[in-house]
């Protein structure tokens, strides 16, 4: 609001200049700011992105100047000079603020996991087992349960947190499950009852369900059979991801990915998919939000890559000398990746899990036929973000440097690059296919999610 306030205000030719957080340059908030403004006459000419507040807020900022008017000056890039600054506010080539297009070949394999709105859906595992113990078809709605924490912390891929999941059964058919429907009735309900029901219609009315069930998700993975996925913590500093159980319930603060085979944990853990995630995710402070529809739904896989043995075997290897390593050493993912990006840490562990992350990048490059890239692709300790200390340095002496292994800019720009020009051919592939074809209506085994409002499904 104050960025296009002052924008509209600014004399023609004019200039300002703003601080704001990070995500001034992401998602949304630039589709409605900087776009806007570029849009309507708006050129930025200089920017300091992800810088550390000075003060004692823990706050990411970016440093923004705008010019309103035919601009003929210099841009400066971090105080450096620069050739284009994009929306983003990234000192890189001009084709790369063109906005990727969502693919139809990624509709079905990546969902955010299930917002139960309710606290007393959760049990602990006690409570859980003597519900089971107690009836046996309890073990219908009384299930295991992970969230974004437990993918990044746990070292045995075992969680021993329990939830109650009705799916979209009826209240009458939510009832034949006496015992947890009698805890979701004293530890559910009363929350729920407390919400606006013309709002929140869902929420409160069938207060026995999910907010957001996504029940395409668990759909997918009943009619594939598959018994893994991939997930990672919807909110996450670094991009880690691992397999976990299909049977469980997925909550809010995961993103799952409905892949089983060690072709798919290659790409989707190489830094060429984290390069395109942090390009188009938005952050909280430095965290960055995994959006499936910015962060998946473009991107543009490897021909045939789950087919693609090589691929397959370098991802085996990483993956498993990985989670062999957290068991190990009693690390989880987070602790582990924290080492690998610290460029003090020599372990010949640590050292060898980088030989292989680069290995399995060297193998996702050469599946898109990038040879040339792929022989000159080495990752370097760079900073994520740059500090200005205040004037005794105290803060700052006691935190770490936001050190980070990842391949140069102007690597970087180069695969990105390729990535949105085969991103446009493939959306150009889809155009010229047509409209994709309905699907056939599913027979409805259940009443349905909105029997008394239908105007309102929050089911999927």
């Amino acid at each position: 609001f104050f960025f296009r306030r002052a924008f509209e205000l600014l004399r023609t030719p004019g200039t300002m200049g703003f601080i704001a957080t990070n995500t001034i340059g992401q998602t949304t908030t630039k589709k409605v700011g900087l776009d806007w403004m570029v849009a309507h006459g708006g050129i930025v000419f200089a920017a300091a992105p992800s810088r550390a507040w000075p003060g004692e807020a823990a706050v990411i900022v970016s440093h923004v100047w705008l010019h309103k008017g035919e601009y003929r000056g210099d841009r400066y890039f971090n105080g450096k000079p620069c050739e284009f600054i994009s929306n983003e506010l990234a000192a890189t080539r001009p084709e790369l603020a063109r906005k990727p297009t969502n693919l139809r070949a990624n509709t079905d394999f990546c969902y955010e996991g299930s917002k139960l709105a309710g606290t007393g859906f959760f049990l602990e595992s006690q409570l859980a087992a003597e519900m089971i113990s107690a009836d046996s078809r309890n073990a219908d709605v009384v299930k295991r349960c992970v969230g974004g924490r437990n993918v990044n912390e746990m070292i045995n891929v075992v969680e021993p947190r329990w939830v109650i999941d009705m799916e979209e059964r009826s209240k009458e058919e939510a009832k034949e499950y006496y015992i947890p429907f009698q805890h979701l009735e004293e530890h559910v309900k009363p929350q729920r009852l407390e919400r606006d029901a013309e709002r929140y219609p869902r929420m409160v009315l069938q207060w026995w369900k999910y907010f957001h069930a996504r029940q395409g998700l668990y759909r997918y993975i009943r009619t594939t059979g598959i018994e893994r996925v991939l997930a990672r913590s919807r909110v996450c500093g670094r991009h880690m991801i691992r397999f976990v159980p299909s049977s469980w319930v997925f909550t809010e603060g995961v993103v799952v990915f409905c892949f089983d085979d060690f072709s798919s944990y290659g790409v989707l853990q190489s830094t060429v998919h984290d390069l395109w995630l942090t390009k188009y995710s938005s952050t909280m402070k430095l965290d960055v939000r995994y959006v499936p529809l910015s962060c998946f739904r473009p991107f543009p896989f490897p021909p045939d890559w789950r087919a693609s043995r090589t691929l397959g075997c370098v991802g085996r290897e990483c993956y498993e000398f990985r989670e062999n390593l957290i068991i190990t050493t009693k690390m989880g993912l987070t602790a582990t990746y924290n080492r690998f990006h610290d460029p003090e840490e020599t372990s010949s562990e640590i050292q060898q899990l980088r030989e292989l992350h680069e290995a399995m990048d060297r193998a996702v490059l050469e599946a898109y036929g990038w040879d040339d890239l792929a022989q000159s692709a080495r990752c370097e300790f760079l900073l994520d973000y740059e500090e200005e200390n205040d004037e005794d340095s105290a803060k700052k002496s006691r935190k770490k440097k936001p050190w980070r292994l990842r391949w140069p800019d102007d690597f970087r720009d180069e695969v990105l690059a390729r990535l949105l020009a085969l991103n446009a051919e493939r959306a150009e592939q889809e155009r010229l296919q047509g409209p994709p074809q309905k699907k056939a209506a599913r027979p409805k085994t259940r009443k349905a999610a909105t029997e008394d409002h239908p105007e309102f499904d929050f089911s999927e």
